[in-house]
């Protein structure tokens, strides 16, 4: 049983900065528009902020946290795609 609590702890605090970048998303949109590859992308960033805020929350208390780390981690693949396709059409 004690294994258990240093991996219970990792994912608290996996949870907590997804919040906070969550939380970075939401605030400081206005600096952060100027990366995002694609159009409308302020609304982007308020959607990844709420998501990254959701999946931490969820990763704190511990409810679908399955569902929520899929669901990131297609947040992550899809967002490293489309900053590699944007890169690609710059050169």
């Amino acid at each position: 049983m004690k294994a258990l609590i240093p991996t219970r702890l990792a994912v608290i605090l996996y949870g907590i900065v997804m919040v906070l970048f969550g939380l970075i998303h939401i605030v400081h949109a206005d600096i952060m528009v100027a990366a995002v590859p694609i159009p409308g992308g302020k609304i982007w960033l308020y959607i990844t902020g709420l998501a990254l805020l959701l999946a931490g929350i969820a990763f704190i208390i511990n409810r679908y946290v399955r569902l929520a780390g899929y669901l990131l981690a297609f947040i992550f693949f899809w967002s490293f795609y489309l900053y590699i396709h944007h890169m690609h059409l710059k050169i």
